[in-house]
């Protein structure tokens, strides 16, 4: 249900995009590519890349596929991992947001996992998840990842839980 790939359709949270995203996934990468497109370039940059592949991104309802098209948006030349490093995590919890709006079950469910950590169990991500299966996970064993996903969620959580606080 918290998972990055869990299908559940939201409205875009960015500005000037009025589309909707299938899975947080998408709507980060698409994030990811138009930060790129925008005033991160040189002169000379291309813009048109980014743009395509944040185009792309709202035609496909593939996650993996959508994750093949953020590795190759970090290796294109122009990427700036620079200024994206500094964006990404607003960015992810942009996205995390816009879908715990619409869905606020999601939200409250969230909430109840207080006091546990969240982490997305992934044997081959390593900056958004754990760089580890499910199963190894809950056997203990260290993990090998950054849990970008995880950690976004849990900064999430203390958002909505200061929310709950203060409205009582």
């Amino acid at each position: 249900l918290f998972a990055s790939s869990h299908q559940a359709p939201f409205q875009c949270p960015e500005a000037g995009c009025d589309g909707h995203f299938l899975t947080v996934t998408h709507c980060f990468v698409y994030m990811k590519a138009m930060f790129q497109s925008g005033n991160h370039l040189p002169p000379n940059g291309n813009h048109q890349h980014f743009t395509g592949v944040a185009a792309n991104i709202m035609l496909t309802t593939s996650t993996a596929e959508v994750g093949n098209m953020s590795a190759a948006l970090a290796r294109h030349d122009d990427f700036d991992a620079g200024s994206w490093g500094a964006a990404r995590q607003e960015k992810m919890l942009m996205a995390l947001r816009a879908k715990f709006d619409t869905y606020p079950e999601c939200a409250d469910l969230l909430r109840a996992t207080a006091g546990k950590s969240l982490a997305q169990a992934s044997q081959v991500d390593r900056d958004h998840g754990i760089g580890l299966g499910e199963v190894d996970a809950n056997l203990g064993m260290q993990w090998r990842g950054e849990n970008f996903f995880g950690n976004c969620l849990e900064l999430l959580r203390l958002e909505l839980l200061a929310d709950t606080t203060q409205k009582i």
